[in-house]
């Protein structure tokens, strides 16, 4: 768990400098993906992650 969680930390802080460089424009710019932009990309890495730490800490059971 150390190691994933060093490596999700890094992931994190590689993903923040990249993005810091953005306009808020470019951010949030129509994007040829899965997601229509960047930051809806985030928004649901960041839902999944709240939805795994939740099973973890026993908030949701997952089906």
């Amino acid at each position: 768990m150390r190691i994933q969680a060093r490596a999700n930390r890094l992931v994190h802080r590689r993903l923040h400098a990249a993005l810091a460089a953005l306009t808020r424009d470019d951010y949030h710019a129509a994007r040829t993906s899965f997601f229509r932009s960047l930051a809806a990309t985030l928004n649901h890495s960041l839902a999944v992650d709240d939805y795994y730490l939740g099973s973890l800490y026993g908030d949701i059971a997952l089906a």
